[in-house]
């Protein structure tokens, strides 16, 4: 796939699912769902672009396309060269589709530089910490570990240790909450989550919707930390006191602390039951949007027509690739595929196989050869589903080319051809 096709779908993707969450979910059901459909939905919205799940569809060639392959069968078994029309008739019938090297290589390397930047920026923030840890005084709890030490301004946690500075000032009623807050991003393992979702952003640092997912995610853990303070039966009013005081704090950027995201909105979430009548059900009315996405943006569609132009003719766009000459010398394995009442048989240079059997063939013919073609014959009604299991396997042996002969019969569509695929003229 074009990388700037991919990035423009993750953007789709990525906008889509995080406006389903502000619009059904945020502030509306349990923290731990809002934080999972977060996560789930960011990572979805890049692997989806980058899957091709193939999608069968009926024989729809268009009429130049059926003469411009019969002109070209014609003049194939003649002898004469194949017919310019192919050419053109594969481009009108089925579209062309954008090349690798769309986006200048400049491009791709500024944004590759960027982003590995930004991915070790975050090993360095998180490097930072583990060495903060070890010049702190260090006390093991039951569920964390306290660091102390006189370089923390503000108390902060990150993975399973609560950083607070030595002579902070606090009361003991005041400590204990802050405690208890931090205690709850150890709990709820806050810091992987941001981890995660750092990774992600670096990785697609162009594309808006992860900085605001990102951002979303951070309020968040804020607000399942606050409830399960004031869920210990500390008062409102002390805790917000304590929260305004962390204001003019510093947490490392890699860190989740009880200053961070000091909002009104975080205010008002304290005193809001997110779990109404039925909330369990608005992750469910999301599915449909997944699923729509992964059909328009995951499945790729093949068509009989572009399969049959592709293997008929030498498309320019794979010129490099194809136009490799097959010497009368070269040494030739022919697999014969055979369809006869239903049933479809594999044999190699007159041995009979299995498809499972045929890589450990392919081999065991090839392994001594420097320079080795594969000629596949077809006769009967195969289908293409059939050509594209064998070209799989071939694709991982030590076969150089491949040539096809009577590939007018196939009845499905396929993938591509292999890279280096040979058609004869």
């Amino acid at each position: 796939m074009d990388a700037l096709e991919y990035i423009i779908e993750v953007t789709v993707c990525s906008g889509l699912f995080l406006a389903l969450y502000r619009w059904l979910i945020s502030g509306k059901t349990g923290y731990r769902i809002c934080r999972m459909y977060i996560l789930t939905a960011m990572t979805a919205s890049a692997v989806i672009p980058a899957l091709d799940i193939p999608v069968y569809s009926p024989d729809t060639e268009s009429p130049a396309l059926v003469a411009a392959l019969e002109v070209h069968m014609h003049n194939r078994a003649a002898g004469l060269p194949p017919d310019e029309q192919l050419s053109e008739a594969e481009e009108t019938g089925t579209g062309t589709s954008w090349q690798d090297g769309t986006i200048p290589a400049v491009i791709k390397i500024l944004y590759t530089s960027v982003s590995a930047l930004m991915l070790l920026l975050m090993v360095y923030n998180t490097l930072r910490l583990l060495r903060l840890q070890r010049r702190c005084r260090v006390t093991r709890r039951q569920e964390y570990l306290l660091a102390e030490g006189p370089d923390i301004k503000s108390p902060f946690s990150f993975l399973d240790t609560i950083f607070i500075g030595t002579g902070s000032g606090y009361t003991e009623a005041e400590l204990d909450m802050v405690i208890a807050h931090e205690a709850s991003h150890i709990r709820h393992r806050h810091s992987c989550e941001k981890l995660v979702m750092a990774a992600l952003r670096s990785a697609l640092w162009t594309n808006p919707f992860f900085w605001m997912a990102e951002k979303d995610l951070a309020e968040v853990h804020e607000w399942e930390a606050d409830m399960d303070v004031l869920s210990t039966g500390a008062g409102l009013t002390e805790y917000r006191t304590a929260i305004l005081r962390q204001i003019f704090g510093h947490c490392p950027d890699m860190s989740c602390g009880l200053g961070n995201r000091i909002t009104s909105k975080r205010f008002i979430m304290m005193t809001n039951t997110p779990h109404g009548h039925h909330a369990w059900l608005r992750p469910a009315a999301a599915l449909p949007i997944f699923t729509a996405a992964l059909l328009i943006f995951g499945c790729g569609a093949r068509s009989q027509a572009r399969l049959k132009a592709e293997l008929l003719v030498s498309p320019a766009k794979d010129t490099a690739a194809l136009a490799v000459p097959v010497h009368a010398e070269d040494s030739c394995i022919v697999i014969k595929v055979t369809e006869n009442n239903g049933t479809t048989d594999i044999s190699v240079d007159g041995q009979h196989c299995t498809l499972d059997e045929l890589q450990g063939i392919i081999e065991s013919k090839t392994s001594s050869e420097e320079d080795r073609t594969v000629q596949i014959v077809v006769s009967g009604n195969v289908t293409a589903g059939f050509i594209t299991d064998i070209k799989e396997i071939l694709r991982i042996t030590t076969a150089n080319r491949i040539r096809y002969s009577n590939l007018e019969n196939m009845t499905e569509q396929t993938t591509e051809a292999h890279p280096t695929d040979v058609h004869p003229d």
